[in-house]
């Protein structure tokens, strides 16, 4: 299997976690999906939405 997570994925993911949390708790708004919080542009929900379509192709 290809590797899906790659460096910029892996960045992506962890300041997406650093949006939502406050000293490391999560915050109410935590439960929202990517796309609800980032705009269609940002690089951080593309490389989601990449990743996300490899492992729907996957299947």
């Amino acid at each position: 299997m290809t590797d899906f997570i790659t460096d910029k994925l892996s960045k992506a993911l962890d300041e997406l976690e650093n949006y939502h949390t406050i000293n490391g708790e999560f915050w109410n708004y935590s439960q929202l999906k990517a796309e609800e919080l980032l705009p269609a542009d940002d690089w951080r929900l593309q490389e989601i939405l990449k990743f996300r379509k490899k492992v729907s192709e996957e299947k």
